[in-house]
This record gives C-alpha cells, sequence and structure tokens, in this order.
C-alpha cells in the first residue's frame, strides 16, 4: 500500500480560505436571522402593548363612570346623575327630562338657594388644538405639567377644578375632580430633562407620572427626537433646541401632533398618498347603547364636550349642560420600521413621485432618513435626492367601553372589548 501523501502547504492554505469563506457566508445567514428575529420580537411587543395601552384608557373611563354613577343612599334607586343631575330624588329613568322640583332656574342641582352651584365633571375635549406638549420645569421635574386642558376656553361657568355634585360629604370618592381626559396626543418636551444634552432618565420618569395611564402602557413605543425652533429634526445634542419623546410618524408643525402617512403604488414606479394622514391616537363617541356600526370612517362619531353638548357625552336636555356616560371607542396606531431589511435589499426601491406625499412621511434628519423615519434618501446632500420606502408595518389597538344603566340595581355596568 503506497504512503498516503499529505497536502501541500498551498493545499492546506487552499482549504483555510474555503473554511473562511463559508463560515462568513453562514455567519451573514445566521446575523440576518438573528437580528431578523430580534426586530420581529421588538415589533410584536409593540402590537401587545398598543393593545394593553388602549385597554388601560378604556379601563380608566370605565372607573370614571363607575365612580360618578353614585347614589345618595345605598337604599334608593339609581338616580342617573350621568344622564341627568337635575333629577327629582325619585327613580328617573337614564335619558328622561329633569324633575322640575329639584332644579332651580338655570338648571342647577342643588338649586342656588340651597348649595354652591357645583361644575360638573365628564369627558374632556380629546381636540388635539387644546392640548400643549407635556413638559417640565427643570431638570428634576420639579412641577410636571401634563399639558391637559384645565377647562375649555371661554367656558366661565365651569371651573378648572369641578365642585362637588352633591352636598353629601360620603360621596366624595365617587366624584371626579375635573374632565376626564384619556391621553395628550402630542409629543413630550423634554427639553427640561437634558441639559447640557444630557438626559436625565428621573425627570422622564416624573414627566410620565402626571400624565394619563395611557402613556405609561406605550411608554417604550415612544422615540427621542430633537428639533430646532422650527421643529425640523436635528441631531440630539447640547446644541439642539428641543428634545422630544414621540410617537413614529411626521411632526405636524402646524398641529404639533404625529401623523402617519398613508402610501400607495402609483404610475412611473413612484409612491403616492393613498390618503389624508392618520392621527395616532383617535377617540369616537356614541350615546350609550347605539353601537359604533356607524363609525367607519376616522372623522365619523365625533365626541362633542360641554361648551357644545350633543347629547353623546354632554346633555342639551337642560339650560346648562351635564355629563352623560357616553360609549367611547379609542384607537391607537403605531408604525414599526423593519430596519433590519436593508442588508438583505428588502426595501422597496421606488421614488417619491407624488410631491404631497413628501410632507406627509417622516423624512428624518435633514431629509436623510435615519432610526426611526419613514423614508431613506439618496443623495440629499448634492441636491438631487431619491427616496425610498423603509419596510414598516402599522400596528392598529382599538377598544369599546360601553356602558349598561341599572336604576332598579341602582348601579351602573361597563363593559370593554376589543374592536377591529
Amino acid at each position: 500500500m503506497p504512503p498516503r501523501r499529505l497536502p501541500s502547504a498551498r493545499a492546506r492554505r487552499d482549504l483555510r480560505g474555503q473554511a473562511l469563506i463559508e463560515f462568513a457566508i453562514v455567519l451573514l445567514v445566521l446575523m440576518a436571522l438573528i437580528v431578523g428575529g430580534i426586530e420581529l420580537g421588538t415589533a410584536a411587543l409593540a402590537s401587545r402593548g398598543l393593545r394593553d395601552g388602549v385597554q388601560t384608557a378604556g379601563d380608566g373611563w370605565a372607573q370614571a363612570i363607575q365612580r360618578f354613577a353614585q347614589t345618595e343612599a345605598a337604599s334608593s334607586p339609581l338616580r342617573p346623575v350621568l344622564h341627568e343631575i337635575c333629577a327629582a330624588s325619585a327613580a328617573v329613568t337614564a335619558g328622561s327630562a329633569p324633575g322640575s322640583a329639584a332644579c332651580d332656574e338655570a338648571g342647577a342641582y342643588p338649586p342656588s338657594g340651597t348649595a354652591t352651584v357645583p361644575g360638573y365633571c365628564g369627558l374632556g375635549s380629546h381636540e388635539v388644538d387644546g392640548f400643549s406638549m407635556p413638559s417640565c420645569d427643570d431638570a428634576d421635574c420639579t412641577t410636571p405639567d401634563p399639558g391637559l386642558p384645565d377647562h375649555e376656553a371661554g367656558d366661565a361657568d365651569y371651573p378648572a377644578r369641578c365642585d362637588p355634585l352633591l352636598s353629601d360629604p360620603s360621596q366624595a370618592s365617587h366624584r371626579l375632580d375635573a374632565d376626564h381626559y384619556l391621553f395628550n396626543p402630542k409629543p413630550l418636551d423634554i427639553t427640561a430633562c437634558a441639559p447640557g444634552g444630557v438626559l436625565q432618565a428621573r425627570c422622564v420618569d416624573r414627566l410620565f407620572s402626571a400624565l394619563p395611564p395611557l402613556h405609561n402602557a406605550v411608554r417604550n413605543l415612544y422615540q427621542t427626537r430633537c428639533t430646532d425652533a422650527a421643529l425640523n429634526e436635528v441631531v440630539c445634542d447640547a446644541a439642539a433646541v428641543r428634545w422630544l419623546l414621540r410617537l413614529p410618524g411626521r411632526l405636524d408643525p402646524g398641529t404639533g401632533d404625529v401623523r402617519l402617512a398613508q402610501v400607495a403604488e402609483g404610475g412611473a414606479n413612484g409612491l403616492v398618498s393613498a390618503g389624508p394622514p392618520l392621527a395616532t391616537f383617535q377617540l369616537q363617541c356614541v350615546a350609550a347603547g347605539e353601537g359604533f356600526a356607524a363609525c367607519t370612517d376616522a372623522e365619523d362619531c365625533p365626541c362633542d364636550r360641554r361648551s357644545a353638548p350633543a347629547d353623546r357625552c354632554w346633555s342639551q336636555a337642560t339650560s346648562r349642560p351635564y355629563p352623560l356616560a357616553c360609549d367611547i371607542r379609542v384607537v391607537m396606531r403605531y408604525r414599526h420600521s423593519f430596519f433590519s431589511a436593508f442588508p438583505t435589499g428588502r426595501f422597496d426601491e421606488r421614488a417619491v413621485v407624488d410631491p404631497t406625499l413628501l410632507d406627509q412621511l417622516d423624512l428624518g434628519i435633514g431629509g436623510a432618513g435615519g432610526l426611526g423615519a419613514e423614508v431613506v434618501s439618496q443623495g440629499a446632500a448634492t441636491g438631487n435626492p431619491s427616496y425610498f420606502k423603509v419596510p414598516w408595518k402599522t400596528f392598529r389597538g382599538c377598544t369599546e367601553t360601553r356602558s349598561l344603566f341599572s336604576p332598579a340595581a341602582s348601579a351602573v355596568g361597563v363593559s370593554r372589548q376589543a374592536c377591529s
């Protein structure tokens, strides 16, 4: 048997080089799988957090309704103060006209001769222009400002902090002390929390503690973004005028809230607008028991307010508006961008040909894209940019809170369910 011939040094080097190439190829595949798996897991957690968040908001309104649905005595039938505060002491069916003997000429209860005319609380107006950006006063956030309207502008009849509904002190724990807000749709201004360009986590924690529970439920979805005075995005450093925490999307300089562009494929290999941008937070209201079947579009079923009651959340039955227990639908949207798709080339290489769409998309720092932006710009520095859509998934959380009045049982039942 002839002796076995060993590979030459050159052959051994070739084998090692081949093994290294094979290892590099396998490593790239493994890294793509690992990074993609992590990002898919992150997206799944975001979707779950969104569902939990809107459920938190629905639960908050349910608790507010139950606190507000009070009785003067445990043995008396339910006096539906959510429908008519000016009710007689006898049982009054929800939604019926007030008992004239229980009210003064202004429709106030108790009559002005027996007690101070109170201010009534219910669902606050969630129109975006009524909010300001939540903010801190200093790096310790000694006095956090949640940016919620104290009361509606020009609504002089109602104080910022609502007075007791009844003169009975035993009902104090059931009262709302201000209009109830589920969410502030504007970004959080954390500039005071970043002295010298270094963000103080404790300061941010204190600001979140002053906000409605929905903010804390979706806190991990917020992104740190910095802007100049005109709200154009810049690098987060000591030179930034504003430090913001906000949800992904385009920050509208006019309204100050964040909206999500709708994109469709257009002609000539382009991207065009598929409709008006979507709000990241939306609240719809109907009178108790009506259901949401007719609320198909985003503009349907708006929530009325005490300065403009429409018998959904506030009653027009009296000379002064009184709160109703309206059913609400809470919708929240979150857009997750899959940046792990870049190394594999799986992003959409179609130029944005609709000029109006560029005003709706988040273009990132200097219009060149970046982490969290919805597009990436090629050639922005040369003045001849072409834009590429980042792969994304828009998650939608939706919940409905419905009220069921039972005067005979002296109780108000509240149910919450997910919606499509």
